[in-house]
């Protein structure tokens, strides 16, 4: 048998094959109960403590590996190699749901709910479209140990305001994709089934991600300023949400029209400069599947300042049209470079959007944040 050393968030894996309880997992029969457990304590085949309990057992007898409890009230977790894409089990799942969606994305959300009780997991439900009321709840849901993860279940901005309650906490973060977007659950790939989406919540395995940090708030992947954060006003002003992203369309060619450019002054790492229009980001894509930056990398502590320089309809027109073939670092009128701090100055009312949310206003301090976020990845 050979054994991993053990990894940063302190579990432990045991690479051997499956002990000879294991098949019990997938037969639906109860376990019998441990010493000294009461009657509430039955092991049943998905339950989180009770497979804990198990691999605690096995390691115990059949390795010299330690088991380690990260926090108390919550269940020590072992993460195991046998068995078809199996990393770590949960079961006990706090879900924040925006109900605002289509109907593709509710029928989505309760054939994953149904899949999950179906394979023996259990749900707390909180539904809200509030923001910041997401972030006070999954802070609190992370704190009472009750639960295995906290899930976002709707667009980028549940996923922000879950997240935003997560960060250097070692709960980690679920999603089921619910929004228009959906461009940070497309940029780690989660799946679009509700198969496939219970699968990753209950046994995908979790990686800590750096996070940006404007005004002392976490962000996940973006800043706009200037006229996509007027697009993105005139698109939730006028309830497009219901029609996805064609939803998008009429909001876009109304700002071509009705945003004002002004001047901005940005100061990064490198030196100062002047834009009309910038976009701060951590990731590739943008508004959707689009091609922002091929050089942005969501798992490296990085940002990238994108200056795009220019007034009037015909500047933009051209500028989306790039960013449509994905070559928009290709523009004459467009500076891309890495940063780590960057500073956004300007009249206050230029419009700011961030993770695709209408929030907060000039001026903006941007950088990374010294904690890091748990994500659930997809089973490869």
């Amino acid at each position: 048998m050979a054994a991993t050393t053990p990894t940063d968030d302190k579990r432990f894996d045991v690479v051997e094959g499956p002990p000879l309880w294991w098949p019990l997992l997938h037969s639906g029969l109860h376990l019998p109960r441990g010493e000294g457990e009461s009657d509430q304590a039955l092991y049943s085949p998905l339950r989180t403590n009770s497979v804990n309990r198990l691999c605690r057992a096995s390691i115990a007898k059949r390795s010299p590996i330690r088991s380690s409890r990260r926090q108390r009230n919550s269940p020590v977790q072992c993460t195991r190699r046998w068995g078809p894409g199996f990393h770590t089990l949960r079961s006990r799942f706090f879900i924040i749901h925006n109900p605002n969606a289509g109907a593709t994305a509710r029928q989505l959300y309760r054939a994953t709910l149904l899949k999950l009780k179906h394979l023996g997991a259990s749900t707390e439900i909180l539904e809200t479209a509030r923001h910041g009321e997401g972030t006070t709840a999954a802070a609190d849901a992370a704190q009472s140990g009750r639960f295995d993860a906290v899930v976002a279940a709707g667009g980028d901005g549940t996923v922000h305001d879950a997240a935003e309650g997560l960060v250097g906490h070692p709960m980690p973060l679920g999603i089921i994709p619910m929004g228009t977007g959906n461009v940070f659950a497309r940029e780690i790939n989660i799946p679009l089934t509700p198969g496939e989406i219970a699968r990753t919540l209950l046994h995908g395995k979790t990686r800590a991600i750096p996070v940006g940090q404007v005004n002392g708030r976490p962000f996940l992947f973006v800043i706009g300023v200037g006229f996509d954060a007027e697009a993105v006003r005139l698109f939730e002003s006028e309830g497009s949400r219901e029609f996805g992203q064609v939803g998008f369309v009429w909001p876009v060619l109304r700002a071509l029209v009705s945003h004002q450019d002004r001047l901005l002054r940005i100061r990064t790492d490198r030196g100062e400069a002047e834009a009309q229009w910038v976009i701060v980001t951590r990731v590739k894509h943008y508004a959707g599947n689009l091609l922002l930056t091929p050089d942005a990398n969501l798992y490296q502590a990085r940002l990238y300042v994108l200056r795009m320089k220019g007034s009037g309809p015909l500047n933009r027109v051209r500028q989306l049209a790039a960013l449509a073939v994905g070559v928009l670092n290709h523009d004459p009128a467009v500076r891309v470079e890495p940063a780590t701090r960057v500073r956004i100055d300007g009249d206050r009312a230029v419009p700011v959007q961030i993770d695709g949310e209408l929030l907060g206003e000039l001026p903006l301090e941007i950088g990374l944040h010294p904690e890091r976020l748990k994500v659930i990845f997809p089973v490869i």
